[in-house]
């Protein structure tokens, strides 16, 4: 049985044939004595000790796997020498007996392709494979298509369905990666020790423009901080939309909801979702502009925008639904004769609803009534009219309602009825309350009085009423 040696590299341990450990250690003792006396010399060994890490888990599928002599030279011909290694490189170091220069065959260019990566996939590897490609976190991934899925579904079940299956149409599609040639091409990076020195190369080079340019540094600093700063004026308008709409004397977002019938659980999440996710990002991109922004940022917001346009886009058809119903509208009159020897008549609000706030002034006053649920309803606007041409007090209440269609919307406004109680020379008008329970029907009532001249129409607090005819009430 061979030896096998426990070692560790990039911070990773792995189980070496004990030839294997002996080829790799001093293939890096001699990367160390050739990087040493150069600039950025100590973070080029990391990267190759991180880059031959990747290499030796991919060599090593499973957990107890161990790294043999076949490998390693494997590995060592796919990183390559720098170029002028075999000379620089002391007389007492050997990576083979027979060789001591392995430079990168020209066969070994790594061709980026898709593949599935079932060893690190949860289920078949898809998004682990999309993640090595795109060069992302596979978490991102992950939380990308789970948030499409729900999305979707919001919008329509057979579009979360269809994002759902794709997942698997993508399983059969993309071939699973098996060799250690097609795991190296799932991400196509070039695991040389020259591009890794080329890379590390330029970024010392980005670093050291940067460290020249202070105004610039003044300027990201600034920028971000107004980013930020504007991140944080658009969420606090929102928490105190939501949260202290009274300071505001505003309705609350779930009373403005209930009003027009769309209050439920996922249209909190849509709204929230529209207003705070772009404060969100506004917030992350104030930071990542003071520090660094990465290519793993640019995949943050696009993930964030889809999410976003989804969110829109739910909004947008369960409003078109609703708005539907709001597309033709049609009137209706009814008459009600008072019989009351009385010379005065008096029109009040019933006691029930007299604690009513109220929201808006105009014809019609929109009132909410604290209660669980918390209710709204829209009083009438009330006109009266004195004129020689009225014997007896006489009420006409003008019926509006909306739907789908005229014809719909006419029976509706026909049916509609306002809640009112007359005793003798006392009107009690008692309107409909609506909830999250029972939504707004879509109608609405005005009330015109007519009152012979001699006579007199006592309207009591908080019922408003105009001075001015509101319209042709004439029977459509």
């Amino acid at each position: 049985m061979k030896e096998t040696i426990k070692a560790s590299i990039g911070g990773y341990a792995f189980t070496l044939d004990a030839d294997a450990y002996e080829i790799l250690k001093s293939y890096l003792d001699n990367l160390k004595f050739h990087f040493e006396n150069k600039e950025d010399g100590h973070e080029i060994i990391s990267d190759i000790e991180a880059r031959m890490c990747e290499l030796l888990q991919m060599k090593a599928s499973k957990d107890e796997s161990i790294i043999t002599i076949e490998d390693a030279r494997s590995i060592i011909e796919i990183m390559g020498n720098p170029v002028d290694f075999e000379e620089e490189a002391p007389d007492n170091t050997s990576i083979d007996d027979n060789s001591n220069k392995y430079q990168k065959p020209e066969n070994t260019i790594i061709s980026k392709k898709l593949y599935r990566d079932p060893e690190n996939g949860i289920m078949g590897g898809v998004c682990a494979g999309l993640a090595k490609y795109f060069h992302v976190d596979v978490v991102l991934i992950r939380i990308g298509y789970a948030a499409s899925i729900a999305l979707a579904g919001f919008i329509a079940d057979k579009l979360g369905a269809y994002i759902f299956t794709s997942y698997f149409l993508l399983w059969i599609a993309m071939p699973k990666a098996k060799t250690f040639a097609q795991k190296l091409a799932m991400s196509g990076a070039d695991p040389s020790i020259e591009a890794i020195e080329n890379r590390t190369a330029k970024i010392s080079r980005r670093r050291e423009s940067r460290i020249g340019s202070v105004l610039g540094s003044i300027i990201k600093a600034a920028s971000g901080t107004i980013v930020f700063m504007i991140g944080i004026a658009i969420a606090l308008a929102g928490g105190f939309t939501i949260f202290f709409p009274a300071a505001l004397d505003l309705p609350s977002i779930s009373e403005v909801l209930s009003i027009f019938g769309l209050y439920s659980a996922n249209m909190n999440i849509t709204l929230a979702i529209i207003w705070f996710l772009p404060a969100a990002c506004l917030l992350y991109l104030g930071i990542i502009i003071c520090t660094k922004i990465t290519p793993k940022d640019f995949v943050i917001f696009g993930i964030a925008l889809l999410i976003w346009i989804g969110a829109c886009s739910y909004l947008g058809v369960i409003s078109a639904k609703q708005a539907k119903n709001y597309k033709e509208h049609a009137n209706f009159v009814e008459k009600v004769d008072i019989n009351t020897p009385s010379d005065t008549l008096y029109v009040q609000l019933h006691k029930d609803v007299q604690n009513a706030y109220r929201w808006k002034n105009g014809n019609n006053e929109l009132y909410t009534l604290d209660g669980d649920p918390k209710s709204w309803f829209i009083f009438p606007g009330v006109q009266v009219n004195q004129d020689t041409i009225y014997k007896n007090f006489e009420i006409k209440i003008k019926k509006t309602a909306f739907d789908k269609n005229y014809q719909l919307a006419k029976t509706k406004a026909t049916e509609a009825q306002l809640n009112y109680n007359i005793q003798d020379s006392l009107v009690l008008i008692n309107p409909h309350l609506y909830n999250r329970n029972n939504p707004w029907n879509r109608e609405f009532f005005e009330i015109e009085i007519n009152c012979p001249i001699n006579k007199t129409v006592i309207i009591d607090e908080p019922i408003n009423y105009g001075k001015h005819y509101f319209d042709n009430w004439d029977i459509d």
